[in-house]
Parts: C-alpha cells; structure tokens; sequence
C-alpha cells in the first residue's frame, strides 16, 4: 500500500508564544474516513495526533498569534522554496486567516512574499475556515477519537453557527473520558453559553447519575444549555425535566422551540403535533396538548433513552412536489394545506424535505437548482448543481444532493466536501453509521461509505 508522509507542525504554547517543531506521521491515502476530505485536500491527516495540532491553533492567545503569523509571513520570503511552501501551507491551514497581516504583506516589496500574501488571500476566501474545524469536529465524533476533550472545550468560543454547535457537542460527547469530568465541572461556569453547552453534554454522556451537577443547569439562561441539561437529566430517568422541554416550546427563538419538541419526542415517543413555524395562537393550543399530556402522564411515562434528537422532525404532515406546477406544499392528516411554496420562476420540483428551523429543502430539477426557503418561499440559501432529484440536510449543516451524476455533500459555501459517482441516483439518505444509501433509477438500492 502506498503511505504518504506528510509534514505537520506540533506546537507547544505558552503565553507568549507559540513554538513550532516539525513532526512526521503516515497515513493510508487508500481508505481515509469520508469526513476527513477537507483534510486531505489542505494536507492536514485524520489522526489523533493532527488533530490535536489543529485544534491547539484555535486557542493561541493574541502574543502567540501573533509571533506565529509574522514567522510564517516571514519565511515565505525565504530563499528556500520549501520553506516558502512549508509556511505558505500552514498560512492557509490556519483556523483564522490572518487577513489583516497578509494585506500588510500583499504590499511588501519583496514581490516573492507579495504573491504569495496574494495567494494565501485567495485560497482562504474560496475556503471557509470553518470548513476544517468542521471536518475536524466531524471525524472526532464519527471515530471516537479520544484524549481531545479539552480541546474541543476550548475551541467552543469560536463555534459561532448553530451547526457548528451540533457538531461541537456531538464532538464531545464522542470525545469525553472520566479523567475530564473536573474540566467540564469546572466550565459549567464559564461565561461562554457554547462552552457550557458542551460541558453539559460531555458530563452527560460518562457513566452515573449526573443531577448533582446538572439540576442546577435547568436554570440557565441559555436556552440551548437548559434543553442539553434536560437531555443529560431524562437519560438518567428523570421525567421532570420533560416539563422544561414543554415550557421552551413556548420560547420567541423557533430553533429553541425546534430543539424542544425533537427531544421531548424522541424521549416520549408521543406525537401529539407542534408545528413551532405557526402562529402564536396555534403553538399555545398545541402547547396546552402537550402540557395536557403531561399533566396526566408526566409522572408514569415510559422514557425512551437515550435520547437520539434528528434533524428530522415528524410531524404527520406530507410534503408534495407538484413537478409540472412549479410548486409545493403541505397537508397535514385531514388533507387541509398549510404551506405552498412557489417557484416563480422556477421549475420541476422534484424532492423535498421539512427542515428542523421550520424552513424546507426543495430540489428543482427543471432549473438545476437545490434551494432552501422559509415557510413564505423566501430563498434562504441555494446550491446549483444538474437536475438534482433529493437532497437532505445533515446534522453538520451540509447538505446532501442526489442528482444523475451520483451524490455529493456541500457545505454552506458550496464546497463539495464529500461526493461518489453513479448514475441516475433518485433518492438518497445519509445513515447513522456515516454511510450514504440510494436508490437508482434502473432499480438497484447502493450504500457507500
């Protein structure tokens, strides 16, 4: 088998600066883990190890920073080209591009170090950063890479999008060991509301009953963190917290009422219907359900633990695509529709699906197009790609699409992180396992890892 050798840099931190040391690993090109693409692709290995490295780039402090950014701005000017190929790398391998010191640099004299500033610049603006800390966070959980507890903890600050969240949080929980327990205790008083989050979801998942630590954290003035905690506290068997997922319900946020209602499903099995993109006067009668429910069963239902929260929320309503109409809409069980999205425009929808912050997925397969739109049709984002005939949205906030070419996950940017070739693939379904199921048109049903 052919193993690539590739250079990293290991950095031991202080505060005040960062030093750099280069290391050897290997890895086996031929079978690496689907999530670690954008890896591959900017030379950073799904390793532990690397992984480790990465992670410790996010939490350099400004002098630290500082001093590592001018190093390698410096040494892209160097006389060896391997060295201006070694800090070019890593310039464009940071987390954050230093967007400030690389315009300074676009303007030296040196023009060696001008270009390449230029470059570094270019290649990061048609990246996200994000989009290596994702991948990162994604073959932690996928994996079970373990002893970089601390480290996603500590990149929580930087964990600005509610899907870089999901995949913190799932990170961790994947991630946790019984050595960190005093660490995470210790960050449920963080001022940081994602670093509590995942504190709270890391405590939950070792072994033990958690309520010592936790009960106080139903009060928290994060929604996201009280919805955690009540996740942590039912897993243990404790229906009360139930009651905090019916009175989030009620929250002004929809993601925040999105959250609740797919854990107290997933913990009920009920499926008294909530729809958290109705209006004010619908949601408190469907609430009053719920608290009904509750009120009566609260104390004697039987808990279906542990929790496994979808992205895919059931309602009991259909979704139709009207294909030669250019629309589509949903019914709920007596046929009475409640949403039509049109396409103006567009043409030929052929897939969709509900997301869980109340908007909709729809692939347009006569205008080539996967577009997600709010409940009013409003184009929230899109994705152009041929004839797409499904699409779905992961938990990691890419989007999966199915088209005549095979199927591909991208990202919010649009990067395909992820992607396998093969025809006229109709349906699809990104599994538990990681691994991606389809339907073809000529019959035959394929799962590829």
């Amino acid at each position: 088998m052919n193993v690539a050798r590739l250079s990293l840099f290991i950095f031991a931190l202080s505060s005040t600066c960062a030093v750099a040391d280069l290391i050897k690993l290997k890895i086996q090109p031929d079978d690496p883990p689907p999530q670690s693409t954008p890896l591959l692709q900017k030379e950073i290995e799904p390793t532990p190890q690397a992984i480790e490295q990465y992670l410790q780039l996010y939490v350099l402090d400004d002098a630290g920073r500082s001093q590592f950014v001018a190093r390698l701005i410096k040494q892209i000017g160097n006389d060896s080209f391997h060295k201006r190929e070694a800090a070019m790398r890593e310039l464009i391998n940071m987390p954050v591009t230093p967007v400030a010191e690389l315009n300074v640099a676009a303007k030296s004299n040196d023009l060696e170090i001008q270009w390449r500033a230029v470059e570094v610049l270019r290649q990061a603006k048609a990246t996200p950063a994000t989009a290596n800390l994702l991948s990162v966070l994604r073959v932690i959980e996928q994996y079970s890479v373990r002893g970089v507890a601390d480290h996603v903890l500590r990149v929580a600050s930087v964990l600005d999008e509610r899907y870089m969240q999901i995949a913190g949080r799932n990170a961790m929980v994947a991630t946790i060991q019984p050595g960190n327990r005093d660490a995470l205790i210790k960050a449920l008083a963080s001022k940081n509301a994602v670093q509590r989050r995942l504190a709270v979801a890391g405590i939950g998942a070792l072994p033990g009953n958690h309520a010592t630590h936790l009960q106080p954290m139903l009060n928290d003035p994060a929604p996201a963190v009280r919805i955690e905690a009540a996740i942590a506290l039912v897993n243990d068997g404790d229906r009360a917290p139930l009651k905090i997922m019916i009175d989030l319900m009620r929250h002004e946020d929809i993601n925040v009422r999105i959250d609740a209602y797919v854990a107290l499903r997933a913990a009920t099995g009920q499926a008294i219907e909530f729809v958290a993109y109705a209006d004010q006067a619908m949601r408190r009668k469907q609430i009053a359900l719920w608290q009904n429910w509750f009120d009566q069963n609260g104390d004697t239902v039987k808990l279906r633990i542990p929790i496994t929260p979808s992205m895919d929320v059931v309602t009991g309503h259909t979704l139709i695509c009207l294909y030669s109409e250019g629309r589509v809409i949903e019914i709920d069980a007596a046929s009475k529709q409640l949403m039509e999205i049109r396409g103006n425009g567009l043409s030929g929808p052929w897939g969709a699906r509900r997301l869980a912050n109340g908007n909709y997925l729809v692939a347009w397969y006569g205008s080539s197009r996967v577009i997600e739109h709010d409940p009013t049709g409003r184009v929230i984002w899109q994705y152009n790609v041929s004839s797409p005939w499904n699409v779905q949205r992961l938990a990691n906030g890419n989007t999966l699409v199915g088209n005549s070419g095979g199927m591909r996950e991208v990202d919010r940017a649009g990067n395909i992180v992820w992607q396998h070739h093969a025809s006229s693939v109709s349906d699809i379904q990104r599994l538990d396992n990681g691994n991606t199921v389809a339907t073809r048109t000529n019959g035959s049903v394929i799962e590829v890892n």
